[in-house]
């Protein structure tokens, strides 16, 4: 009888290795140990049970039935991966090798291997992937990996938008995005400088995509070494950087502008962090006064150093009265060091720009302009002034010396009149040559005749004559 047969041999099936089973008309009629333990039964408990109880429905059930004794009926071995129903309830994966026993064709024998923990692996493995080509394929970067001869391992969706390639294309060849002939160099000494020790490299250079238009690309490489520091395979995530250096060009545009109208205007620029206490300088402070930036650096106290001492009193009134929201701009006439110890006269104006929610000052810009050399000649215009207002004063307590120079200025051509007038508001020889339609050499001989003839020998006497004599220009 086969049930003696299985006896005999129980010692030897007996394997705690390999799950072993026999089954007769679906049911079990002898397990070894190692089936009792996978599925989770006590030793014997299987013995008799129906083998439909193993699976997770009738519909598996009855598939698994069809191909298992499909193969038994053609003489051949079924070999598959199902799930199964252990005892308390969970679901297990386990390999089946079933075939006939030899001498009883109603009987078969399968050998079951647990395969629950590598198939939960794949599975975790799977999920990754699919999580990570999900990550991938929704990114706005392009992604790709490869080796390092350059054969594609993988590229993402956008890779193949942007450069009009499939995956099939690329994925085990060896392909590379057209770069602009001038960036060839410098791609290719960044690539050259990865390491283990420097296996990142950012790259910043024009490609040709799908169509031929040139795009600007950031591409972020990392390589990936083995324990013996040869690269084994790369990966590089690229993002189209074309707008963001459309606009850093048009602020290099804007900010050469603003350089060159600041030129004009004689005006250097200041930013003042107020938490921080610290002074950005603009472009032109060497002009100014002489520092580098490395020399002026950024600290508050140095800078507020530059100030002449007894102008410092002053400036802080102003200053904090413009903090406090005293005044609606700052406004300082005073003077700042130069490096070569000489003093430098400005006008600085500036206003705070940022305030936090209680209203204290965080940020304050400005300007300052150099006007040392439009204070001196305030000065010096003054100086003249006083002098004329005393000329004037002299000659009208003497009558005589009037009446001589208006019998003179009467014997005046029209001409001369003219070049007198001009003289007297400040004309160079050039401009009222311009003015007269007079060569300049001209002017020059009319005006040392005049004040010859005249008896003036300043511009400060021949303006007195002209304003004594009505002989001034209308506008």
């Amino acid at each position: 009888m086969p049930e003696n047969a299985i006896g005999q041999s129980a010692a030897i099936l007996d394997s705690d290795f390999i799950a072993i089973a026999i089954v007769k008309d679906r049911h079990v009629v002898w397990a070894n140990a190692a089936m009792h333990r996978i599925f989770g039964y006590a030793p014997g408990e299987l013995v008799g049970q129906a083998t439909r109880q193993l699976f997770l429905d009738q519909a598996g059930y009855e598939a698994f039935g069809h191909e298992a004794y499909s193969a038994i009926a053609a003489g051949q071995t079924y070999t598959g991966t199902i799930p199964q129903r252990r005892k308390d309830g969970t679901t297990g994966w386990y390999e089946f090798n079933v075939s006939g026993l030899a001498g009883c064709p109603d009987m078969a024998v399968g050998a079951i291997v647990d395969r629950t923990a590598c198939y939960r692996e794949v599975q975790k493995l799977e999920q990754s992937e699919s999580r990570y080509r999900s990550v991938v394929e929704d990114q706005t970067e392009v992604i790709s990996r490869f080796l390092p001869d350059g054969t594609f391992l993988f590229v993402n969706e956008i890779y193949c938008r942007l450069f009009g390639k499939s995956a099939a294309e690329l994925i085990g060849h060896r392909w590379q995005p057209v770069a602009h002939p001038d960036d060839v160099p410098m791609i290719e000494t960044g690539l050259g400088t990865m390491s283990p020790d420097q296996p990142v490299i950012v790259i910043e250079n024009r490609v040709f995509i799908a169509g031929g238009e040139l795009r600007w690309m950031q591409f972020v490489n990392r390589g990936f070494y083995d324990e013996n520091g040869n690269l084994k395979e790369i990966q590089s995530v690229g993002r189209d950087i074309t707008r963001l250096k459309q606009i850093e060009s048009d602020l290099r545009e804007s900010d050469e502008r603003l350089e060159m109208a600041l030129a004009a205007s004689g005006l250097v620029l200041w930013d003042w962090n107020i938490p921080e206490r610290k002074v950005t300088a603009g472009n032109r402070w060497f002009d100014l006064l002489g520092y580098t930036d490395a020399e002026l650096g950024t600290d508050e106290d140095d800078w507020m150093a530059l100030i002449n001492p007894r102008d410092l009193e002053r400036f802080s009134h102003k200053l904090q009265a413009h903090l406090q929201g005293e005044t609606a701009s700052f406004e300082s006439e005073h003077q700042l060091r130069h490096k070569d110890g000489h003093w430098v006269t400005v006008e600085a104006k500036g206003k705070v720009t940022r305030r936090d929610k209680d209203g204290m000052p965080l940020r304050m810009v400005g300007t300052i302009q150099d006007i040392t050399m439009r204070k001196r000649l305030n000065e010096e215009g003054m100086d003249l002034l006083k002098r004329i207002e005393s000329l004037i004063r002299d000659s009208s307590s003497s009558p005589s010396a009037a009446t001589a120079e208006g019998k003179t200025a009467e014997s005046l051509t029209k001409r001369q009149r003219q070049i007198l007038g001009l003289i007297a508001i400040g004309m160079t020889s050039a401009e009222i040559g311009k003015r007269l339609h007079l060569a300049t050499p001209t002017v020059i001989s009319h005006r040392r005749n005049l004040m010859a003839k005249l008896d003036l020998h300043s511009t400060a006497e021949v303006t007195k004559f002209a304003i004594d004599h009505g002989l001034l220009p209308s506008k």
